[in-house]
């Protein structure tokens, strides 16, 4: 019994460890001035061009503008889906309904995304916007329901390999066999 307390102390420990590390990259992310925050938009935008084997410069300005843009809210949303899905993880780990992980999960997220939007109205360049807020829920939403459908998946899988197995008709095998030989 010791061991399993263990054993659920050190799982909530480092998805914990994972939730701070994800909302740490989220707040130096939001801290980055206007300008630094472009910039990096500009750079991861020319990288998943690059991959798709886009070149910028046979792209027009307005075109990239918005591509950047999309990636933007892509990046948001994927922090966030991350985010919801840790959330979610470590809600999980108690003995609570999946609903109420989902829900749980979420609402901290977006508690979260709240006090984001609140943190760049303080940095040069930066604004508070309601549109990223919402982004950053549905991505939190999003990532929190992947994780209550894996777990689902894993709950059926562990049942299904728990089902004693009904034994082949053996009888019928060998009916079979002694006609044919």
């Amino acid at each position: 019994m010791k061991s399993k307390i263990k054993r659920i102390t050190i799982i909530r420990a480092i998805i914990l460890a994972l939730i701070i590390s994800v909302m740490v990259e989220i707040f130096v992310l939001s801290a980055q001035v206007g300008e630094e925050s472009g910039e990096t938009s500009e750079g991861f935008t020319a990288f998943v061009l690059g991959i798709f084997g886009i070149n910028e410069g046979n792209t027009s300005p307005e075109k990239l503008n918005e591509i950047e843009g999309i990636v933007r809210t892509l990046a948001h949303f994927s922090e966030y889906a991350a985010l919801g899905f840790l959330s979610a993880l470590l809600f999980l780990t108690y003995d609570i309904k999946r609903s109420l992980s989902l829900l749980y999960a979420v609402a901290f997220s977006a508690f979260y995304a709240i006090t984001d939007e609140i943190h760049q109205i303080f940095v040069p360049g930066r604004a508070a916007q309601i549109s990223d807020f919402l982004v950053d829920t549905s991505g939190a939403l999003f990532g929190s329901i992947m994780l209550l459908i894996a777990a689902a998946v894993a709950a059926f899988c562990a049942k299904q390999m728990k089902k004693p197995r009904k034994p082949k008709n053996t009888k019928t095998k060998k009916k079979i066999t002694k006609k044919i030989f």
